[in-house]
């Protein structure tokens, strides 16, 4: 079966599409996520990929803190004070679309609750990206289906089970366009921790599933492990500075 996402055609061993992950990267400075753009599209990516939430909406309880690693110094602050630094005004996400436009690469965003999906419906998006923490949302992966959009779903923390029940959910046994992406959910993901193993054990149990490789190791040589194992969709995160202030850089 084929899918397509904007112009690329998506099938068993088509050549590597390939997604630079900004995450929050961008620091929510507009111009940096400019920047960001016009770079993924000077190294040739096919596709930038952002993450669209209102920060009041995905962190539910104010009091949850976070720590990361910054600048070589450990960080621990309140998750809504952290992700309110990194949201975007539904403005700022209409020209963001429109310089990916400009720029001639395609846009992704991973929505993280209704509102989101509609705006980013609004701003005309070729695919929805569902991140690992959303796999077992079930109403949230029926409501994206109802789209008609391809789903790319990132499958980190998973059972073949809780697969089996997402794929399900969207309508892929019926035939939905769906690429599932192999990952761990470990940033950055050490080697041993890769299992690139899953790639067979995924495919024996839906051998029509397309598969891709969300890659969070440092480095590529998992990526071009996976390539020979069957990935045809590629993540990664990057950054226009690895010393810059923030959770991902």
């Amino acid at each position: 079966k084929k899918i397509k996402i904007g112009d690329f055609i998506f099938e068993k061993n088509s050549k590597p599409f390939i997604v630079g992950e900004v995450g929050v990267n961008h620091n929510g400075e507009l111009k940096k996520a400019f920047q960001m753009i016009e770079e993924a599209k000077k190294i040739a990516l096919n596709a930038i990929k952002f993450q669209t939430f209102k920060a009041k909406e995905f962190c539910g309880d104010p009091s949850q803190i976070y720590t990361y690693k910054s600048q070589g110094k450990e960080i621990t602050e309140p998750m809504i004070e952290m992700f309110s630094r990194y949201e975007f005004a539904n403005d700022e996400w209409g020209k963001i679309k429109e310089k990916c436009n400009s720029e001639g690469i395609t846009f992704l965003s991973t929505p993280q609750n209704y509102s989101d999906l509609e705006l980013l419906l609004k701003l005309g998006i070729d695919a929805i990206k569902v991140g690992s923490d959303d796999l077992t949302n079930l109403p949230l992966l029926k409501k994206y289906s109802s789209t008609n959009l391809p789903i790319i779903l990132s499958s980190g923390m998973s059972t073949l089970d809780e697969i089996s029940d997402a794929l399900n959910t969207i309508g892929f046994f019926d035939g939905y366009p769906t690429v599932l992406l192999v990952t761990t959910s470990q940033y950055p993901t050490p080697d041993k921790d890769v299992n690139l193993l899953k790639f067979h054990t995924i495919t024996k149990k839906f051998p029509s599933l397309l598969l891709g490789f969300s890659d969070h190791t440092i480095g590529n040589t998992a990526a071009s492990i996976a390539c020979g194992m069957g990935s045809i969709f590629f993540e990664k995160h990057f950054t226009l500075d690895c010393n810059s202030n923030g959770p991902d850089h």
